[in-house]
């Protein structure tokens, strides 16, 4: 099939923090709860994970709880007047990321959706990798028991990836240092 004219493939180099963001869902067993789906945005320029969302249920609205979340921890007060802001959100197709809702929720914020070609995660390569690496330290070493136990062990790594592990691709900097400095050097001169 022919992607959508709208598809856009890898990114390119980020220089700048609320640039370029990315996310997907992905699913984790949970044991005697079963299949619970995680959902991430993460921030291209410093791969910190903006906001997330871990929900028994797979829906457009959880989703966009998600991007809300990331809204609302790249901008806790709201953009300032003088920032213009333009941040491109690029997800594959989902049926849950082409559903009205999520849609909605993006054009309230402000956030233009950006569709990655048919069948090429490399179009969203940041929140694939940060899916395996998720899996593979958090995920695949447990064998949770329950949903709760899942969240608990998620929220737990979430806050150690985005605080305190270091990316070579940020010069052995953690997300949270990457961005802390680069929104320094953004603000305006008093």
């Amino acid at each position: 099939p022919k992607p959508h004219p709208k598809a856009q493939g890898r990114p390119f180099e980020v220089t700048a923090p609320n640039v370029l963001w990315q996310t997907d869902l992905t699913s984790v067993w949970c044991g005697e709860d079963g299949w619970a789906y995680y959902t991430a945005v993460i921030d291209c320029f410093d791969r910190s994970i903006l906001g997330w969302v871990f929900t028994r249920r797979c829906r457009a609205k959880d989703v966009s709880a998600a991007l809300e979340h990331a809204w609302a921890t790249a901008w806790p007060h709201g953009p300032q007047v003088s920032e213009r802001i333009t941040v491109v959100c690029r997800h594959d197709n989902g049926t849950q990321f082409a559903a009205n809702h999520y849609r909605q929720a993006a054009t309230g914020l402000g956030i233009r959706l950006s569709r990655t070609a048919y069948r090429h995660p490399d179009g969203n390569a940041f929140i694939e990798r940060l899916y395996r690496t998720m899996k593979e330290e958090c995920v695949w070493p447990n064998d949770f028991d329950s949903y709760q136990q899942a969240l608990d062990a998620i929220g737990a790594w979430v806050l150690d990836y985005n605080e305190h592990r270091p990316h070579q691709a940020l010069q052995d900097r953690t997300p949270a240092e990457t961005r802390a400095e680069a929104l320094n050097q953004l603000k305006p001169a008093a």
